[in-house]
């Protein structure tokens, strides 16, 4: 089963936490966002020293889900 990823920018800015999600279908391909996102993470990090970014699985599926048989029409 797939589930929904977040991508979060995490950052402090004057002492509240801020974070951004971006939404992706699954963990691979927010995997490949975070590997490109690298560069403007690098930015990000250089005006907010305590910032992070990451990839965070939901518990909402993207994909298959399992569903009970229908019962026949009578």
């Amino acid at each position: 089963m797939k589930w929904f990823t977040l991508l979060v920018f995490t950052y402090v800015y004057e002492g509240e936490e801020l974070r951004t999600p971006i939404l992706f279908k699954d963990e691979e391909t927010c995997e490949v966002a975070l590997r490109a996102a690298n560069p403007l993470y690098g930015v990000l990090y250089g005006v907010y020293r305590n910032s992070m970014v990451s990839c965070e699985r939901t518990d909402i599926a993207s994909g298959y889900t399992v569903r009970p048989k229908a019962r026949p029409w009578k």
